[in-house]
């Protein structure tokens, strides 16, 4: 079978209209079935736990009407690559093998750099106007600004109150401070309110979102891109996101009860539990510098999931990223390719009756041809192991960039959503500020800037696989673990 999962995020509140897509030749000329829901498309319903649950019953519902499915190959791109990761991560036995496009490791890792556009836009259309273009993407760290830009004009409102309701919801229904404080929020954390709980003193639900501490362009400063003065303002102007997702002076702060949640729960994919086993081919279509509206889907979001991948376990040979062109010429050849190669990778382990590891079965039985590499055309694969930084013919062919938190410091994992801090030391910046520009960072980092080399604060391992969320929970104790 294959399975397949829609993109997007957000708030749904309905069944929704589409699937992640059941009628494709790829798929069903060679002998597939394909399944999917409606609550499989994450812009339907920006929860992998729901999704998880929804493919759960569709997998029941057509093994009992047609038999027993050999394996399960997960496929989708996008909001459907998240959908792939979480679900083998979080429920193994779902997916057993799974081929994200385009991917993202999960929702919350994405929230920190979004959020942050939105906040650079609005920065570099005020205060910040005098940045050059290439001192606008030195700060974004993407391969072009045009991605920042994109995700604020696509994806920022996720995050606000009532800025990406569906139009099927009354505008009187929705939310407003005055007017109807009990009414409809369509920020995407709704999906997860059993997960993170509920804030009830405003009614939202708590945000793991933060940027207390984040030097913004520390990259950019170091590498002589932007003056120890813009560096200053930026930090010093550019605020953050309260609770509602506006605008505010303040930086963002997270909830406490948020961040060990999403820790504990896994929501924050560490890479540690049952994606450690699953066969897994990376499909990443090169949509870098492919222009707004398209190019959010950056290609270091790969390799940060292999970095996961390393740091948890070791070890990231059951990952396997393959590059290829936007073309629909090259798209074909790679989607044959991949969908054939995770059959056969699939089909070995099942046939593989030895006493190895799970783990040692997936590894030993990767088919000989199937590794890391980078279409140069339609008719032309070639396989090397590929690195971050990019480097040999796939690099050159397929360059990878970061982040506004790479450059701000973070580590390629990504996976600090409120980070510890230290104190401001003007001695570990490669440039001088004058007494100005001194007062501002003071007063822009009151309690110091982020430490990246410690974990993130309420970063700790997850409780396990195949958590509950019954009507047991109030959305502030902890999850039911099943047997």
């Amino acid at each position: 079978m294959v399975y397949t999962f829609g993109g997007g995020c957000n708030a749904g509140y309905h069944q929704g209209s589409s699937t992640g897509g059941v009628v494709n030749d790829l798929f069903l000329a060679r002998g597939y079935a394909v399944a999917s829901s409606t609550l499989n498309v994450l812009d339907n319903n920006c929860s992998p736990i729901i999704s998880a649950e929804a493919a759960m019953m569709v997998k029941e519902h057509f093994a009992e009407t047609y038999g027993p499915v050999a394996h399960t190959i997960g496929w989708g791109g996008s909001g459907g690559a998240i959908q792939q990761y979480d679900i083998a991560e979080n429920y193994p036995g779902i997916v057993d093998g799974i081929i994200p496009g385009v991917s993202f490791p999960d929702p919350l890792s994405v929230g920190g750099p979004v959020s942050d556009c939105r906040l650079l836009d609005r920065y570099f259309a005020g205060p910040g106007a005098s940045f050059t273009p290439a001192q606008k993407q030195a700060v974004a760290g993407f391969p072009s600004y045009d991605s920042c830009t994109s995700w604020d004009a696509t994806f920022a409102s996720r995050a606000t109150a009532t800025g990406s309701c569906n139009a099927a919801i009354p505008v009187p229904a929705r939310w407003d401070p005055v007017t109807n404080p009990g009414g409809v929020k369509c920020n995407s954390n709704e999906q997860l309110a059993n997960q993170l709980g509920r804030d009830p003193r405003t009614g939202f639900v708590r945000s793991p979102l933060d940027s207390t501490g984040v030097q913004y362009g520390l990259a950019a400063l170091r590498a002589g891109t932007i003056t120890a003065a813009q560096f200053a303002d930026l930090n010093a102007t550019i605020g953050g996101l309260d609770h509602t997702g506006k605008p505010v002076p303040q930086r963002t702060a997270a909830d406490p009860r948020a961040l060990e949640a999403a820790y504990a729960d896994d929501i924050l994919n560490s890479a540690s539990e049952g994606l450690r086993e699953t066969p897994i081919i990376d499909q990443r279509t090169d949509l870098d510098f492919a222009g707004p509206g398209n190019d959010i889907h950056t290609t270091e979001w790969s390799y940060v999931l292999r970095q996961r991948l390393l740091r948890a376990n070791g070890t990231a040979g059951n990952q396997v990223i393959i590059e290829n062109h936007a073309t629909a010429a090259e798209a074909a050849a790679a989607s044959g390719y991949e969908l054939d190669a995770m059959d056969r990778w699939l089909t070995a382990i099942d046939a593989d009756r030895s006493h190895r590891s799970r783990l040692q079965k997936v590894l030993a039985n990767r088919p000989g041809d199937l590794g890391d590499g980078c279409y140069l055309s339609p008719t032309s694969r070639i396989t090397e192991h590929l690195t971050y930084p990019a480097g040999g013919r796939c690099g050159a062919q397929y360059p990878v960039a970061g982040n506004t938190r790479t450059v701000a410091g973070e580590g390629l994992t990504l996976d600090v959503l409120k980070c510890r801090l230290k104190p401001l030391d003007f001695g570990d910046y490669p440039v001088t500020f004058t007494a100005a520009d001194r007062e501002r960072l003071r007063t822009a980092f009151p309690g110091g800037v982020c430490d990246y080399r410690r974990p993130g604060i309420g970063q700790r391992a997850p409780i396990g696989t195949w958590l509950s969320y019954g009507d047991e929970r109030t959305g502030t104790t902890p999850p039911t673990k099943l047997p």
